[in-house]
């Protein structure tokens, strides 16, 4: 499913098909709901492939259908007049359409993970079993994250708030800059912090203090 609310002015994309279509420059033209003369050019076509090219032929497996639909779309059809057009289609593509498209991606598309999260007191969420901080103004505050391979972006409503590297599951990726001043070294638990404590703590034998008699 690609929409989430399939209103006829102000429909909403599922996120994760929202990010795919801007990542492609893709532009999407939804049907209205039940509206099927909204598509039905689009859908025609399925009838004239059944018909010109697969009308229940038997292939050794998928890999033969494939090359066998490559050689129909390339030769067959395409070098046939059109009815409607009276044009080769072939022809119209390499002259019209082909010199507008865009180089093919050449990596696959890193398809995200969109979940909702609430900041916890200690500055975290928790995306994909890994924990994330974000600055204390947050505490408290549901947001929208957005986690791929190699980062997780945290959305505040429409607003990007905050960027990490991408965690290994049960580890944290913590910025100091997120605590209030002089907090960040005791939420990192600072070793030399706690080192430094330590000997203020420490007192030299011989000195124990004892409660003074009442």
């Amino acid at each position: 499913m690609a929409l989430l609310r399939r209103h006829p002015l102000s429909l909403k994309i599922v996120d994760a098909f929202a990010g795919y279509v801007q990542a492609r420059d893709l532009f999407i033209d939804a049907a209205r709901v039940q509206s099927p003369r909204d598509k039905g050019r689009v859908e025609n076509q399925v009838a004239y492939v059944r018909e010109s090219w697969f009308a229940g032929e038997h292939f050794a497996d998928v890999r033969a259908a494939r090359a066998d639909a490559l050689v129909w779309c390339r030769d067959a059809h395409a070098r046939s007049v059109h009815g409607t057009t009276r044009a080769v289609p072939r022809e119209v593509f390499e002259r019209d359409e082909l010199p507008l498209l865009r180089p093919a991606p050449t990596e696959p598309y890193d398809v995200p993970h969109w979940t909702d999260a609430k900041v916890h007191p200690d500055h975290h969420i928790q995306v994909l079993k890994s924990l994330y901080s974000l600055p204390t103004r947050f505490i408290g505050k549901e947001v929208r994250v957005r986690a791929d391979r190699r980062t997780v972006r945290v959305y505040l409503r429409t607003e990007l708030i905050k960027t990490h590297p991408r965690a290994l599951p049960g580890k944290r990726s913590t910025d100091p800059n997120d605590y209030p001043d002089g907090k960040a070294k005791d939420a990192m638990r600072s070793v030399d912090k706690l080192l430094a404590r330590a000997k203020g703590l420490h007192r030299p034998r011989g000195t124990v203090r004892y409660p003074e008699a009442a």
